[in-house]
């Protein structure tokens, strides 16, 4: 609860405390927010102050070396022995003060590599088994090994070749030498720590200005909002604090190969009630039963990082391939499909923790575990599933809501709302079948509306571009007006609001076609640009 005022609060204080300021003020937090030597005083995780010092260090060595070069290879300073006929006449100040800016902003480049390759990060113990402490300890040791040994040959060599230029150094050109130093020192420490503290409050007084609604009521790709908009019923909250991660969706799919699975074939709705259902009932459970994700979370609240917008009538094998995907920061899903098909886990594991251990745990909101079933749907269940297997009507005591404050089916938009405004970097990941079909579906077509008006990322993962080529004209050929239920026998109990929204969301787009709701121009252009790019192939 602490943890959640704090995301709601921190963010508009701040906001206000910076609106508060004037010009020179916000200059003068940001300066001190960004200037390298006040940094060196703030802790990080991930690289030490003394390292940070070591290679702000070897930045501005490596910028007098670079500077040292240009000269000797340009003539523009003589050599204590050289004859005074040679000098090439007056150096102007301007040619210094470019050598002064190139050389430091050169060896910027080599500097922030070498500082990115010794950051550390964090990493799963639990993924990773019980010897992971001690490895990742002596992975560390010989890590700060390897960055004190080099950089003191660095500095050692930078050290020798300026003591050497320095020595041979004309008396007369000395001021030369000063001068680009100067330079690059300045550079670092005074000019460039101006210049953005100058950008970012010119920034914020143009928005002022042009945009007095955004300074006074903050924006949503800003994750700044007002007070008030922060603010949900107790049931959006707790359905905005479920989720499932990589992990435990793996799992889940060990357990769903029974009589009444094919990994070919069954789709969400069949393992929902199959699998999710009777696998959610547990006695211990104040109601006997709750959502799966809630089971999982074992009492903690675990907001999710991706919220995924997929329709029941999906194959689940390529749900689960989508949401894989989606973590490896691919866009086509055929391949992980097939890999959970044919039983691979331990291929699709090392995969994604050969990337980063942290994939296994980005966690993902879907309906299908988030949403308590037993509050809804579980006691009225179609004679058979979609492989014409009997499905056995649930008997928890779980009181149905299908209206009101505690229904947990006519929320979505709150709570994209909430986790908009409560989780960094909170996305959409759209989990498309492999015949475009969830772009008729008008929960689907609502959540794309609802995450395009809360501007959040929006990623799709499709099957593959041989789907794509083939349903390529259908997608243009969508039309909101035409939007259907995914499963007609659960309407009948649909509460009013759930009508509502579904209402206001055609009638807010009827001029709109699914394909201008889904993808954005550039999206559709590379799909586009795929699919012509495979009909060349052929």
């Amino acid at each position: 609860a602490q943890l959640d005022a704090l995301r709601a609060d921190l963010p508009q204080a701040f906001h206000t405390f910076i609106g508060s300021l004037g010009f020179l003020g916000r200059a003068l937090i940001v300066l001190k927010a960004c200037h390298p030597l006040a940094a060196l005083r703030y802790d990080c995780v991930e690289m030490s102050s003394s390292k940070r010092a070591k290679l702000m260090v070897d930045l501005l060595l490596g910028s007098l070396v670079v500077s040292a070069l240009f000269f000797v290879v340009s003539g523009s300073a003589l050599s204590a022995r050289s004859p005074e006929q040679c000098a090439k006449g007056i150096t102007s100040p301007f040619r210094l003060i470019l050598i002064g800016v190139f050389s430091s902003s050169i060896v910027h480049i080599p500097v922030s590599a070498a500082g990115h390759l010794f950051q550390r990060s964090f990493v799963d113990r639990s993924q990773l088994g019980p010897e992971t402490l001690r490895l990742q300890l002596r992975w560390w040791r010989r890590q700060d090994a390897l960055f004190w040994v080099s950089g003191a040959i660095y500095s050692s060599c930078c050290f020798l070749y300026l003591y050497a230029f320095g020595g041979n150094l004309a008396l007369n050109d000395h001021w030369k030498w000063v001068f680009t130093m100067s330079v690059s020192v300045g550079r670092l420490f005074l000019v460039q720590p101006l210049a953005f503290a100058f950008i970012i409050s010119l920034g914020v007084s143009l928005i002022k200005w042009k945009r007095p609604e955004v300074a006074l009521q903050g924006h949503p790709q800003l994750r700044i909002f007002p007070k008030a908009e922060m603010q949900c019923s107790q049931k959006v909250e707790e359905l905005a604090n479920r989720s499932i991660s990589v992990h435990e969706l793996l799992l889940f799919w060990q357990l769903c190969h029974g009589k009444h699975f094919e990994p070919t074939c069954s789709t969400t709705h069949d393992v929902v009630r199959q699998t999710i259902i009777p696998l959610s009932i547990d006695d211990a459970l104040p109601n006997g039963a709750a959502a799966y994700a809630t089971m999982l979370a074992c009492g903690q609240q675990r907001p999710p990082d991706v919220m995924v917008t997929h329709n029941w009538g999906n194959v689940f094998s390529h749900l689960l391939a989508a949401i894989l995907s989606d973590s490896c920061g691919d866009d086509e899903y055929d391949k992980h499909a097939q890999l959970l098909i044919d039983d691979c886990l331990p291929a699709v594991r090392q995969s994604l923790q050969e990337m980063s251990s942290q994939r296994l745990r980005r966690r993902y909101w879907v309906c299908a575990f988030c949403v308590n079933q037993h509050a809804s749907i579980c006691d009225t269940p179609p004679a058979t599933d979609s492989l014409g297997i009997p499905i056995e009507k649930c008997t928890c005591r779980v009181q149905k809501h299908w209206s009101g404050e505690d229904c947990e089916m006519d929320k979505f938009d709150s709570m994209i709302g909430y986790l908009a405004g409560m989780v960094p970097m909170f996305s959409q990941v759209v989990a498309v079948d492999q015949h475009f079909v969830a772009f008729s579906r008008v929960w689907c077509i609502a959540e794309l509306v609802e995450a395009r008006k809360n501007h959040l990322p929006q990623v799709m993962v499709i099957h593959s571009r041989d789907s794509l080529m083939q349903s390529i004209n259908k997608i243009d050929s969508f039309d909101v007006r035409d939007s259907q239920a995914s499963m007609p026998q659960e309407k009948r109990g649909c509460s009013q609001r759930f009508k509502i929204l579904i209402h206001s969301t055609i009638s807010s787009v009827m001029s709109c076609s699914t394909r201008t709701l889904a993808f954005s121009p550039r999206i559709w252009g590379q799909f586009r640009s795929c699919a012509a790019q495979g009909m060349l192939q052929r």
